[in-house]
């Protein structure tokens, strides 16, 4: 089981590291194209450097990974990677738009509470292997 665990906090990471790129590569995609402003991308982008943060002081603090919540992880980022796909790869022909910016706004809220919520129960995982002082 601390095999399994292990592999997936791995591709959790890789696919939190994908999931950030293409994000930033939309955000770009869209400031060039709508003249925003970079708060907003600064916006879009902070809750994967935030996870990537928590990440990190669950690896080098050697915590213990509850196996349900890197499989949600897992999981969720790949709901964020398929839905940045079909962004990019969607392309409205009649405005001739670089990403399809109709199909973005419509998940864009709900990836963004999907992260927070992510990032909420790692902190809460953290609170509670230090309060008991459970590692790996």
């Amino acid at each position: 089981m601390k095999i399994i665990n292990k592999v997936l906090f791995y591709v959790k990471v890789v696919f939190l590291l994908v999931a950030f790129s293409l994000a930033l590569y939309i955000g770009m995609i869209n400031m060039d194209s709508f003249n925003e402003i970079l708060l907003v991308l600064i916006i879009r982008v902070l809750p994967y450097l935030l996870l990537l943060i928590l990440f990190v002081v669950t690896f080098f603090f050697n915590y213990e990974n509850n196996i349900l919540c890197n499989g949600s992880s897992l999981l969720a980022f790949i709901a964020c990677i398929i839905i940045y796909l079909r962004t990019i790869f969607d392309k409205n022909i009649i405005d001739l738009e670089p990403v399809n910016k109709l199909y973005y706004d419509g998940f864009e809220g709900k990836i963004q509470i999907l992260l927070y919520l992510i990032l909420i129960s790692n902190i809460l995982l953290i609170y509670y292997n230090k309060k008991n002082k459970i590692h790996s």
